[in-house]
Formats: C-alpha cells, sequence, structure tokens
C-alpha cells in the first residue's frame, strides 16, 4: 500500500512537469531559432534554443502569459523569430501577396483571351474586305470584257 500511495505522488509531480514542458514546448515552436536554417526552437537543439527554453520555461514560472512571452523574443529578436508572420504591419504584405498573385494570374489570363479573341475580329473584317475588293475587281474586268 504504501508503495501505491508513493507512485501516487511522483506520477502526480510527472504530470505537472509534463504540462510545464508542453506549455514551454507550445511557445518554442512558434518560435524562430535564431541560429538555426528554418528550425524552430522546439525542434531545434543548439545552445541559443535551448537557453531560449529555459526562458520560456521561467516566464512561464512568474506568471507571464504566451503573449508576452511572445513579445519579449519579438522585442529582443525582432519579426524575424516568429515562426509564423504577423498578419498586421510589416508582416500584411507577405499575408496578401498570394491574393495578389490568383488577381494578377486572373487578369493577365484575362487579358490574354480578350487580346487572342481580337485578332479573330480583325481577320474576318480584312477577309470581309479583301472578298469586297476582289468582287469588285472581278466585275471590272468583266465590264472590260463586254
Amino acid at each position: 500500500m504504501l508503495a501505491f500511495l508513493l507512485t501516487g505522488n511522483l506520477s502526480a509531480e510527472l504530470i505537472r512537469e509534463d504540462a510545464h514542458q508542453r506549455q514551454v514546448l507550445d511557445i518554442a515552436v512558434k518560435l524562430r531559432c535564431a541560429v538555426c536554417q528554418s528550425q524552430s526552437v522546439g525542434e531545434s537543439d543548439s545552445e541559443l534554443a535551448v537557453e531560449m527554453k529555459a526562458i520560456i520555461g521561467e516566464q512561464l514560472v512568474d506568471g507571464r502569459s504566451e503573449a508576452e512571452i511572445i513579445d519579449y523574443f519579438v522585442q529582443r529578436y525582432g519579426d524575424y523569430i516568429l515562426m509564423k508572420p504577423r498578419a498586421d504591419g510589416v508582416g500584411s504584405p507577405l499575408w496578401l501577396a498570394p491574393v495578389m498573385v490568383v488577381l494578377l494570374f486572373i487578369l493577365v489570363v484575362g487579358w490574354q483571351i480578350g487580346r487572342r479573341a481580337k485578332p479573330a475580329n480583325v481577320e474576318n473584317q480584312i477577309s470581309t474586305q479583301v472578298d469586297q475588293q476582289q468582287r469588285s475587281r472581278l466585275q471590272q474586268l468583266r465590264d472590260k470584257q463586254k
């Protein structure tokens, strides 16, 4: 029975520690490692990433929120530190770029379709004019033969 009670205490302590580690990793995944190439702090094992995870843990223990911790790192390293760029300010062009590319594609395709449709009409008009010229020329030749 004593072993059961001691084991229960240890598992409760491990669960609390895992929840804290989970919070640290949830925040660390949102931050880019400054020395690694395209890796989050949560994925990286570099010395800087380990230090950043420790700072995140300390700030969580101090009672800071996720937003406050992320702002701390943004103030220290700039917007580059964010794995997902912000949708406001400097990051807005990054979010608008895909929409603009699609709109530009639609405009170019529409312009090309319109441009290719016009030559067909022009060719029909030219061929009609040529037919009229040929008919009048034929009529002149017939009139000369009479």
